[in-house]
This record gives structure tokens, sequence and C-alpha cells, in this order.
């Protein structure tokens, strides 16, 4: 297991060894998450000061290192 949901907005993901390529803001408070692991905004390109092309790319690059971690 790599990643989980916490209701319709938030991605709950493995940090994998090494960590992520950048880090990602989530607006307003994070839910709390087990150690080793990290929240995300999915919709983070529709609620940032960011096109949505560039935020869904980079939630789209955690789930793939969250995945490949895993393995």
């Amino acid at each position: 297991m790599f990643a989980y949901a916490q209701g319709t907005h938030i991605v709950v993901f493995r940090i994998p060894d090494g960590g992520f390529h950048r880090e990602l803001p989530f607006q307003g408070d994070a839910p709390r998450v087990p150690r080793g692991w990290v929240a995300t905004d999915a919709w983070l390109g529709s609620r940032m000061d960011w096109n949505v092309r560039a935020g869904d790319a980079a939630v789209q690059e955690r789930f793939f290192a969250a995945a490949l971690g895993a393995v």
C-alpha cells in the first residue's frame, strides 16, 4: 500500500526512501497522518496560484514516486 484517501480531496502517500523531489504545500491545516506518510491536496492545481496542469503534474509525480517506492 502506497496511498490512501481521506475524503474527496486528500490523498495520503507513503514517503519513499529518499523522499519526494519537491515539497507540495497543503492549503489549510493538513490532517494528522501516520509517521512516514504525507497528506497531499489532490486538487492542488486549482487551489494554488499555479495553473491546473502544473498542480496536476506535481500530484501525479508524487503518485508515481510513492508507487515505485512501494515495489
